[in-house]
């Protein structure tokens, strides 16, 4: 959830400048720009990640050759907290990565004279690599996330289970699970294992983007 936080807050910026919408701006509005952002980028993240704990089950599974794995008890509240707001978030940053394209390609003559006007440190240069990365970030991350999901979605609906209540869900909540790897050569289990390798690697490719 962090990436996506994180770029919908780049992207957001970027189209406040080329939008021209921050001629000029005021101690007030720039204070209350920083309080969003930041409540995008730290707030959400730490809600999402705290949340989780009303739909695990566990503390975690140790997989054999792909380690520590979140124990996860599949049911609404996994649906409504854990699927449904990271590919929002990707969704809404996709939309202001596409409004900071319309924005260059439309003033695309005067755009240095935009950026100046915006008071912004950024040049075009600048602009158009952190305009890819976001896009970079939303392409990728938004199809990973429902190529995954599509491939869970067969585990889920072997492994869904009514959420009975909270006693019941995290019954025996010190439980860590040692899983071994042969659970992978099982019929019904390879795009669960799939499912898993994209889940591992998404992050690390996500900051080597960043990175770069």
């Amino acid at each position: 959830m962090g990436v996506p936080c994180a770029s919908l807050c780049v992207a957001k910026k970027l189209e406040a400048i080329a939008s021209t919408r921050i001629v000029s701006v005021s101690a007030k509005e720039k204070r209350r720009t920083l309080i969003i952002d930041l409540f995008i980028s730290i707030f959400i993240p730490i809600v999402y990640s705290t949340l989780s704990i009303v739909y695990q089950g566990h503390r975690f599974d140790i997989i054999e050759g792909i380690g520590c794995n979140p124990a996860t008890y599949v049911s609404w509240p996994y649906i409504l907290l854990g699927i449904i707001p990271p590919p929002i978030i990707s969704a809404i940053s996709l939309v202001y990565s596409c409004m900071c394209l319309k924005h260059f390609v439309v003033r695309r003559k005067q755009f240095t004279a935009v950026l100046c006007s915006a008071g912004s440190d950024l040049n075009k240069s600048r602009y158009l690599r952190m305009m890819a990365l976001c896009s970079a970030e939303m392409l990728i991350d938004l199809p990973l996330w429902i190529i995954q999901q599509g491939l869970a979605s067969e585990q889920y609906a072997r492994t869904y289970e009514p959420y009975q209540s909270w006693s019941y869900v995290h019954y025996g909540f010190g439980t860590v699970l040692s899983i071994p790897s042969t659970i992978f050569d099982l019929p019904d289990a390879h795009k669960a294992w799939i499912s898993s390798e994209m889940s591992r690697w998404t992050a690390p490719v996500s900051g080597w983007m960043v990175i770069l």
